[in-house]
């Protein structure tokens, strides 16, 4: 799942061709907005699109320290957790 995210976040530019632009468009519309429409009553007036791609994107570079440089055990629940007590109005509870 690293790659893909990291990939999107780059806009798919390592695939040949126009590939990157029907990618680009699916990742959106199957990743990106049902969790924008999750998030959407729990961020209040802040932006829904903008909260899923500061969770995602941390995720990202979270799972890349872990790949990239064996930082200790990932733990993919308690860095969402963490993540969302940030974005969320009253720490997501």
């Amino acid at each position: 799942m690293f790659i893909l995210y990291k990939m999107s976040a780059e806009n798919f530019h390592q695939l040949p061709g126009g590939r990157y632009r029907e990618l680009s468009k699916r990742f959106h519309e199957e990743l990106i907005l049902p969790l924008a429409e999750v998030l959407r009553e729990c961020v209040g007036a802040r932006s829904p699109e903008k909260a899923v791609n500061m969770l995602i994107g941390s995720l990202v570079g979270y799972a890349g320290l872990h790949i990239h440089h064996q930082h200790e055990e990932m733990d993919g629940d308690e860095a969402a957790e963490t993540l969302l007590t940030g974005i969320l109005p009253g720490g997501g509870r």
